[in-house]
């Protein structure tokens, strides 16, 4: 018991640190602290409103790197959603594909991004059109399941 409270203190000691890297001068700083808080996955969920804060970065490799981290913590998804959506317009290919792929990722609460991610599907960049047509693709299987849910 003592050992799991000591590794949870230095868990969220580790993510207050992380935060605080995110508005570092060094981009490549920030690019290691959003992979890094991606990696602790949801025990960094206090997290979000700095990452969220990140996808404004000036640094493409940045906003794509909290993209990551948001999908990859997985918590409160619903504080996310539009932010996330508004990177679907970015100039950055890498970043519109990977915001495509966690809105797939999101489930039901992506749903209401599908019109934007269907415009994607005609994206000059081909990494784009296919990251957006997973994502879609990703949206109905699950709209599938809960219908399936909800009949049963």
């Amino acid at each position: 018991m003592v050992e799991t409270i000591k590794k949870a203190w230095s868990v969220q000691d580790s993510v207050k640190r992380l935060i605080s890297d995110l508005a570092d001068s060094d981009a490549g700083m920030r690019l290691r602290s959003a992979w890094a808080l991606g990696q602790i996955g949801k025990h960094a969920a206090n997290a979000i409103p700095a990452l969220l804060q990140a996808m404004s970065d000036e640094h493409a490799n940045v906003r794509e790197a909290a993209l990551t981290a948001l999908g990859q913590i997985h918590e409160h998804p619903q504080h996310c959603v539009s932010a996330i959506a508004v990177l679907l317009q970015d100039k950055d290919w890498r970043v519109r594909a990977r915001a495509a792929e966690v809105l797939g990722d999101l489930g039901e609460y992506a749903e209401g991004a599908t019109p934007e991610l269907e415009r994607l599907t005609k994206d000059p960049d081909r990494s784009v059109r296919m990251a957006a047509q997973g994502a879609l693709q990703r949206l109905e299987a699950f709209k599938g399941q809960k219908s399936l849910a909800i009949s049963c």
